[in-house]
């Protein structure tokens, strides 16, 4: 049976970087990694069916996965 509703979680670019950018005072990747839970903590708890994700994971060029879109 279908659903009435799809549920849809947006999130923007993640710019994901290796090494910590220079002008970063935090914990560079415990930041990233909190955000990343954060977005999971919430598609769970509004039942999110489909999580959209427009633009770069990565920062860096060459860390991109290569594709044939």
């Amino acid at each position: 049976m279908l659903k009435d509703k799809i549920i849809l979680l947006f999130m923007g670019d993640r710019h994901n970087c290796e090494l910590k950018p220079s002008s970063r005072i935090d914990d560079y990747h415990t930041t990233c990694e909190n955000k990343d839970k954060e977005i999971i903590d919430i598609a769970k708890r509004y039942n999110v069916d489909m999580i959209l994700h427009p633009g770069d994971f990565w920062t860096d060029s060459d860390k991109k996965p290569s594709n044939e879109f």
